[in-house]
């Protein structure tokens, strides 16, 4: 199966018709938080020009820059990316050998 056309033809439908801009979202939480694009550039290691790129749909975020943006604005890349409307991050991984360590005590 290839991933990236299901993907891609998922993302099309489910941002389709959102106040024409696909990452309202991402540009909503910035503005929230009172942030300028070169803050949030500063943020991703990056110039103020190329993240607008990224909120005006004129370059395609990569995974890493997604997580990047859910992980400073304590939510999940599916919010992002209009596929739910909870905000709420998903629980984070527990660490094996934690859970290791506190059953020796």
């Amino acid at each position: 199966m290839n991933y990236a056309i299901l993907f891609s033809s998922t993302e099309r439908s489910v941002n389709e018709g959102k106040s024409g801009m696909k990452y309202q979202r991402i540009r909503d939480l910035r503005e929230d938080r009172d942030m300028t694009q070169a803050q949030m550039g500063a943020v991703l290691h990056m110039s103020q020009r190329a993240y607008s790129f990224y909120e005006t749909d004129q370059r395609r975020l990569t995974a890493e820059v997604l997580a990047a943006i859910a992980t400073e604005f304590d939510t999940s890349v599916d919010y992002l990316l209009n596929l739910t409307d909870e905000k709420k991050p998903y629980p984070k991984k527990k660490d094996k050998g934690s859970t290791a360590k506190n059953e020796e005590k």
